[in-house]
């Protein structure tokens, strides 16, 4: 798996005497691996950011610098034509899922069934 450069995100700090210095929210004691924790366990980012307290912006900018920095291949010149269509498994965590930003996150046996 890809590691990232957070020192990169200006949402995001690393403090000595915070947490070990784990990467965390600017001004908080929340991990940005909670984050990722937490959308893994069925959690969305409303959810998230009731429980721990954040700023949901400072959520969305930390999910938005992990897909750009994962994002191996070179953006198209133009526009894609149309909407884009994710289609997700059931082996995808459905908090993963939801947190997308995309126009339609569609689930596999769902589609395929009205597909059909």
């Amino acid at each position: 798996m890809a590691t990232l450069d957070w020192s990169q995100c200006p949402v995001v700090e690393s403090v000595p005497d915070r947490l070990s210095g784990a990467w965390v929210l600017k001004d908080t004691r929340m991990p940005v691996s909670a984050i990722f924790e937490n959308l893994e366990a069925g959690s969305d980012i409303e959810e998230i950011v009731e429980q721990f307290h954040v700023d949901l912006e400072q959520v969305k900018a930390v999910l938005e610098f992990a897909a750009r920095s994962l994002d191996l291949s070179p953006l198209p010149s133009a526009p894609l034509p149309g909407p884009m269509r994710v289609l997700l498994d059931h082996t995808i965590p459905s908090g993963t899922a939801r947190a997308l930003v995309c126009p339609q996150v569609i689930e596999a046996s769902s589609s395929f069934e009205r597909n059909q």
